[in-house]
């Protein structure tokens, strides 16, 4: 694809090279200007962003701060009184008596609500000193069945220890089922009744309030307005309150806060190309806060702004496009008159007529003394002829590319109808190696580490087709330094695999490779444990080696082109006593002795 590209440049005018050349720049210009604009703008309006989410979450605070501290206050206050005297009849009053000191209490509970204006924050307050002396101040009644001792949030309660707990939001549980049931926060503390009153310490006297949730969601709502997300949790991470939260938000937000910010207790902001999140510790209520926005909100302007760069752009673009056309129409024109010029010189005996002084007359003189040149050396030119014996190697050489390149199309075809496309990528990249080596036609001879990584190219997509059945060995003895011919390693492991291992029950074995120098001659030796080869076999098939074979066909004997190929180069090469001989082996599979010329690397490369 890039050199079609570069080929298509190469091939128009100047003028148009330089048209694209402008167009190409004026692109790079914009896309940079975008990116900076984006890159900027996204990190000035994330930290305004993020300041802006940690003012709100502190005044939010405040107010919830400030509602605890008010009910606080009013516990207290009410901690204070001796109200536990009228529910304990200390002074054995009569029950006239009583009830009028328990509407007196009841009266003056009311008005201290009232003078610390929390009526509407608390619905009610359940005062308790045990199971047969309690009352609840507020619209309803206590439900007579209900178990106060039972219930959850009395268990809590005790089992915190601590004479404080916030439980809900939840509906009020101890009410009769006549009464109306707000949804409320209980905030519930103990209750310091004295010991010589008679409670025992096995009981734990608290005070209730019920704080209307309604107020905590109206604080939510006001901090959050029309497109911030708020989410409430406990200590547990149970959510508790949520604002503007539909059910893809909620599972994008609490995703977000899972993998991002659970696990980091100093973190207090996170930003993506979604949402930007701020959190906060509420230590009196013991909440978590969350309060999330869009990214698509927050870049409403910064986009807007964008496109109107774009247009900015696109308007100075279009003005600087028509002053190009008339600029380069202005510097090419004298390159036309050349090009007409140029054309003239292709006629024969035809030569430049110059009349003018200038650089275009420069030019045209040059180019009459380079066609006078030119016809010199095209009388003196011959065409060599191509030696035989180079043709003959590139020829062979050539053969083994298409052979191998359908094989492995094959393998992969294969692997992707059977086992998916996981292994596609280790093919390819395997395959792209071994055509980039195969196809580079530059030297025939190559270092002895290059050809063995072309074999391991080769067995490695052996392998994925065939779950590692082949285990590749090598064994060098003071040969790193040896050249040999190009792709004759790799149609040794080629033929130990196609018929020595792949016919083999399960289809795994070892392909060895021995390389070893003696005197002024390489041996390599490749060995394998496959199904092996008869003694009249490898006679036969060394009787058709021993000579320069171009027959392409597979023998009777099995044998293919590989050998051939191998074989027939080397002896072209080197001459006859060198070449591919095949010998069966004692303990099973085949020995391939390769004999070639000692060429040494003029610099070691491994």
């Amino acid at each position: 694809m890039i050199k079609k590209i570069i080929n298509f440049f190469k091939n128009i005018s100047i003028r148009y090279k330089l048209l694209l050349t402008f167009f190409l720049l004026l692109f790079v210009i914009a896309a940079g200007v975008t990116f900076a604009i984006n890159y900027y703008n996204q990190r000035f309006i994330s930290n305004m962003t993020q300041e802006s989410n940690k003012q709100i979450m502190k005044e939010m605070n405040a107010e919830l701060d400030s509602i605890y501290g008010q009910i606080n206050q009013l516990y207290t206050t009410f901690n204070n009184q001796d109200l536990y005297k009228i529910f304990l009849n200390e002074d054995n009053n009569s029950n006239f008596e009583n009830v009028y000191k328990e509407l007196q209490y009841e009266s003056l509970i009311k008005n201290i609500i009232n003078a610390n204006n929390l009526q509407e924050h608390i619905s009610g307050i359940l005062l308790y000193a045990n199971h047969d002396a309690n009352s609840y101040i507020g619209t309803g009644a206590i439900n007579p069945d209900f178990k106060i001792e039972e219930s959850d949030w009395y268990k809590k309660f005790i089992k915190v220890q601590t004479g404080r707990l916030l439980y809900g939001p939840l509906n009020e549980d101890f009410k009769s089922e006549n009464s109306k049931r707000n949804n409320v926060i209980y905030f519930i503390r103990n209750w310091n009744i004295p010991i010589s009153s008679g409670i025992s310490r096995g009981e734990y006297p608290f005070i209730l309030f019920n704080i209307n949730s309604s107020i905590f969601m109206d604080i939510f709502r006001k901090y959050s307005g029309n497109t911030k997300v708020v989410l409430v949790t406990d200590y547990y991470h149970q959510p508790l309150f949520t604002v503007n939260m539909g059910k893809e938000e909620e599972e994008q937000i609490t995703g977000i806060i899972k993998e991002q910010m659970l696990d980091f207790k100093e973190r207090e902001t996170y930003f993506n190309k979604k949402w930007s999140i701020t959190r906060t510790f509420n230590n009196n209520f013991g909440w978590i806060i969350y309060s999330a926005e869009s990214t698509r909100d927050v870049f409403r302007d910064m986009n807007q702004l964008i496109r109107n760069i774009y247009l900015i752009i696109l308007s100075a673009g279009g003005a600087a496009i028509l002053l190009a056309l008339y600029m380069t129409r202005k510097i090419i024109m004298p390159l036309t008159i050349l090009n007409q010029m140029i054309n003239k010189i292709e006629e024969k005996d035809v030569f430049l007529d110059i009349q003018s002084q200038d650089e275009l007359g420069q030019i045209g003189e040059r180019f009459n003394q380079m066609k006078r040149r030119m016809q010199d050396m095209a009388e003196k030119m011959y065409l060599s002829k191509m030696q035989e014996k180079e043709a003959q190697l590139s020829a062979l050489q050539a053969q083994i590319n298409p052979h191998f390149l359908y094989n492995t199309l094959d393998n992969i075809y294969c692997i992707a109808q059977v086992e998916g496309s996981e292994h596609i990528i280790s093919l390819t990249d395997n395959l792209s190696k071994m055509m980039r080596y195969s196809m580079s036609m530059k030297n025939h001879y190559v270092p002895l580490a290059k050809e063995l990584e072309h074999v391991k190219s080769y067995v490695n997509i052996i392998n994925v087709r065939f779950d590692d059945s082949i285990l590749l060995e090598f064994q060098v003895e003071d040969a790193w330094d040896v050249e040999i011919p190009k792709l004759s390693m790799q149609p040794l492991a080629e033929n130990a695999w196609n018929h020595g291992i792949l016919p083999k029950q399960g289809h795994h074995g070892t392909i060895q490779f021995h390389i070893s120098v003696e005197e002024d001659t390489c041996i390599i030796q490749v060995l394998d444990d496959g199904v092996g080869i008869s003694l009249e076999q490898s006679q036969e098939i060394n009787k058709s080696l021993e000579q320069i074979n171009y027959d392409n066909s597979t023998s009777s004997s099995g044998s293919g082109i590989a050998l051939k190929n191998v074989n027939n180069r080397i002896m072209l090469e080197d001459g006859e006593g060198y070449g591919v001989r095949l010998y069966p082996r004692d303990e099973g599979g085949c020995r391939v002795i390769v004999r070639m010329k000692l060429h040494k690397q003029k610099e070691k490369t491994f």
